[in-house]
């Protein structure tokens, strides 16, 4: 499967005249795998976003395998998106739809109206037998008729990959997969999405709050903090100085 690359040159993105990203310029290479780091409020998210096409920069431009997405017409537009495969953090799934729907549903931006509503409300052979070999490499192929609601956090979790998956994108992007689960699921979660990335050899963004679980997946770090790139370097190159200034205090209070 094919991978692309993203750029970022001097992005900022504002929020009702608050400046959520400030001149950000990045670089991810195809296949790459990347964490994006940071407190609470530091951008991380909107960055996803903005590599997604959701949100489009205030300034600067963001490029998908060099060309300049503000450019694209509609088809252009909708073929981006289908191309990256975004898991939210509070997975985004229909809990009283089955597994297999929320699945299959992953694919609707690459098929038509019709199309899309026939494989929800029935799916055919090959997306069921897809669908299964997929949960079956998350380890919970068995819940593939279950009804999403009745599943553990954990096992939701895994359906949304599988959505974001099922698509067929050359870039997968992942807002705090891990943020509200015990630290031997978290590094469970991120070893998943890197060995589905490595696999499938699929460009990787990770946000994380967990710069410690960052540096033990991800081969590349980006520090975020208010909106800026503190830093940008391989994991292991990561200082106590990084550190200190990612996640420095203000006044006894910290950074938002």
């Amino acid at each position: 499967m094919a991978s692309a690359s993203f750029r970022l040159d001097h992005v900022g993105v504002d929020f009702d005249g608050v400046e959520v990203l400030r001149e950000v310029d990045l670089e991810i290479a195809p296949g790459e795998q990347v964490a994006l780091v940071g407190p609470s409020g530091a951008g991380k998210t909107t960055l996803l976003r903005v590599l997604d096409g959701v949100v489009q920069p205030c300034s600067g431009r963001m490029l998908w395998d060099g060309r300049d997405v503000h450019g694209f017409g509609r088809r252009e537009l909708r073929a981006f998106r289908a191309s990256v495969g975004f898991v939210p953090q509070d997975h985004g799934l229909v809990p009283n739809l089955r597994v297999v729907q929320n699945v299959v549903s992953g694919k609707l931006g690459r098929r038509g109206f019709l199309a899309s509503l026939r494989s929800l409300v029935w799916p055919g052979r090959d997306d069921l037998l897809r669908a299964h070999a997929l949960l079956e490499r998350v380890g919970i192929a068995d819940r593939l008729f279950h009804r999403t609601d009745r599943l553990s956090g954990g096992q939701q979790q895994r359906v949304a990959i599988v959505r974001a998956l099922f698509q067929e994108p050359e870039a997968l992007l992942a807002d705090e997969p891990v943020a509200s689960v015990d630290p031997a699921r978290a590094r469970s979660v991120i070893r998943l999405l890197t060995d589905l990335a490595t696999d499938r050899g699929l460009t990787l963004v990770v946000s994380l709050h967990d710069l410690e679980l960052a540096r033990a997946f991800l081969p590349r770090v980006v520090g975020l903090r208010n909106g800026r790139v503190l830093f940008d370097r391989p994991a292991d190159r990561v200082s106590p100085a990084d550190v200190e200034a990612l996640y420095a205090f203000t006044d006894g209070v910290a950074a938002s």
